[in-house]
């Protein structure tokens, strides 16, 4: 594969995918790829699951 070729799909992205057991996900974020997307996981102060994006802001 040529490095400027684009990446063929992993799967198919209409579907729920595991990402890590929900007690391992705590307030330190949490670095995941899904579907060659970066993903990062952590909790909020209440407990509360979140997921964002995994990239840095100031690009």
């Amino acid at each position: 594969m040529d490095e400027n070729e684009p990446i063929q799909d992993n799967g198919p992205h209409n579907m729920w995918w595991v990402a890590e057991h929900s007690r391992k996900v705590t307030d330190k974020p949490l670095a995941r790829w899904i579907l060659e997307m970066p993903v990062v996981f952590y909790r909020l102060s209440d407990g509360t699951l979140a997921a964002l994006h995994d990239r840095c802001p100031h690009r």
